[in-house]
């Protein structure tokens, strides 16, 4: 038998990216840079604080969660 074979579209490209705005001047934009960095470092370091808070406080639940498991399997097998 013949074998019909489908066309295949061609890939269409995407359109070309616009060009860079010419930068102000280097040191500015690298000024503008890394400020931005030390932001975003700040902000993590807020975040990181926070985290280890919130775990801080999770490890002694579970800690209390254990304890108190343990406490009521001890009271079961006194109780047995």
């Amino acid at each position: 038998g013949l074998r019909h074979t489908v066309p295949t579209p061609a890939p269409t490209l995407p359109p070309p990216l616009p060009p860079p705005p010419p930068p102000a001047s280097v040191s500015e934009h690298n000024q503008d840079y890394s400020r931005l960095v030390r932001e975003k470092a700040k902000e993590l370091e807020k975040q990181i604080e926070l985290f280890e808070k919130e775990n801080a406080k999770l490890q002694s639940l579970c800690n209390e969660r254990n304890l108190a498991i343990k406490k009521l399997k001890q009271d079961r097998d006194e109780f047995e």
